[in-house]
């Protein structure tokens, strides 16, 4: 029996074999499921996210709670369809969409995930200055240029492995964030009802918080990041159930950060009722409310998510370049071997630089890229369904019902926030 390449996994001719997957034996086998679905979750706590969840909890209190929960099931099941196309096929999903739906198709879907990735990035980059700032006194922009090419100079030298050791080491900093909602003292009845009992936005800032909530959550560059990702660790059909187990982790990690988020929010900036436009605005907004401590505390989770996401959503945009083009790609191959990819990154990267041009407005682009990914994320989910259940791409391993389901609600979901959103602005 011809044993599948170390890269690509099993073909889908393989995979319609049905070969059983057997679930991890030991502790150790655990630990190796530590992967890109950790690292994806470490990096969705974005600077652009932490604002989305912090206005959440300012202009809705505890009332969104539920809808992060649900949007849980959701990321897990958007996650977990993107590796298992990356593990049975051995490519990333803009590769795939070109090849079974052409160019012109793969082309569109490629700029839409652009479009929110590099508006992200920018927006980001700029709260990687914002929060350096809250913490040394001088000015952001100081910070803007060096923490590009610092960071573009980590990600050509270091290797996917070397990359990965790095997110968990600096994604201890959103731990942060937990030590913040302690000091706040919120009402926790308030937070139980929140969670478990639904609630329709009222307002149309409630409306557009509730997008930019799900948008943030569940991103439009998880798609393409986690199918590669699962390349780059070189998972096969047999590892698929490690695969789940990274994504499960990773993402509940990555919620619980966003859940004490909002309820640090409202806790503070909603009963107070202060307005905010960026995570950094809700760190100074803190210091008379909760302290200089927890406002210090929560600058340093924001800095630890620029340095996690704007790595991420570069590379991601490189993928989808790279993909889309059908040039090589991959964070483990030298530059020599793929420089199209390594190109791409960089320019991904240095077009952080924007938030420095005169009349760019990095505020509003940092709600406005995640109110762009709800809005476009229903369309990617569609496509990613499609792709999962076509037995010309995956063979007889068609997506479990459980996921389908959830992407089913995923594109329901997010299509009626959006709709909700249009409805208000009429």
């Amino acid at each position: 029996m011809r044993r599948p390449s170390r890269r690509g996994g099993p073909t889908p001719r393989a995979a319609a074999r049905g070969i059983r997957l057997p679930r991890p034996r030991c502790a150790l086998q655990y630990l190796r499921a530590v992967g890109p679905g950790v690292m994806a979750g470490l990096a969705d706590n974005d600077p652009a996210g932490i604002t989305a969840y912090s206005i959440a909890g300012a202009v809705a209190g505890n009332r969104q709670l539920w809808l992060l929960v649900l949007a849980t099931f959701m990321v897990q099941a958007v996650q977990v369809t993107s590796a298992r196309l990356g593990g049975l096929t051995g490519q990333g999903v803009l590769r795939l969409v070109r090849r079974r739906y052409g160019s012109v198709f793969a082309a569109a879907v490629a700029l839409t995930a652009v479009a929110a990735n590099q508006a992200s990035l920018i927006a980001d980059t700029a709260a990687l200055g914002a929060a350096l700032e809250l913490l040394t006194g001088i000015s952001w922009r100081w910070f803007i240029l060096p923490a590009v090419l610092l960071l573009l100079s980590a990600t050509v030298i270091l290797n996917f492995r070397e990359i990965r050791l790095l997110y968990l080491a600096v994604g201890t900093l959103a731990l942060s964030y937990v030590a913040a909602a302690v000091l706040v003292r919120p009402d926790w009845g308030a937070v139980l009802r929140g969670t478990f009992l639904p609630s329709l936005p009222a307002t149309l800032a409630e409306a557009a918080a509730a997008v930019a909530l799900l948008g943030t959550t569940v991103s439009p560059y998880l798609l393409v990041w986690e199918a590669e990702g699962e390349r780059e660790v070189a998972r096969t059909r047999l590892d698929l159930r490690l695969a789940e187990i990274d994504v499960t982790l990773g993402f509940v990690l990555s919620d619980l950060i966003s859940y004490v988020i909002v309820v640090t929010s409202a806790a503070t900036l909603f009963t107070q009722h202060h307005a905010i436009q960026t995570a950094a605005d809700a760190a100074i907004a803190l210091r008379p409310l909760a302290g200089g401590l927890a406002s210090t505390i929560f600058a340093v989770g924001l800095l630890g998510a620029g340095l996690l996401a704007v790595p991420m959503f570069a590379i991601s945009s490189g993928f989808v370049v790279a993909e889309t083009l059908g040039w090589p790609a991959g964070l483990s191959r030298p530059c020599r071997e793929a420089p199209g990819f390594y190109a791409a990154v960089g320019l991904a990267y240095l077009s952080g630089a924007a938030a420095l041009v005169p009349g760019v407005d990095p505020i509003q682009l940092m709600l406005a890229s995640q109110i762009l990914g709800g809005f476009l994320m229903p369309a990617l989910v569609a496509v990613l369904a499609l792709l999962a259940n076509d037995p010309a791409v995956v063979g007889a391993a068609r997506n479990p019902p459980y996921y389908n389901a959830w992407l089913a609600a995923s594109f329901v979901v997010m299509t009626a926030a959006a709709g909700l959103l249009v409805y208000q602005l009429i």
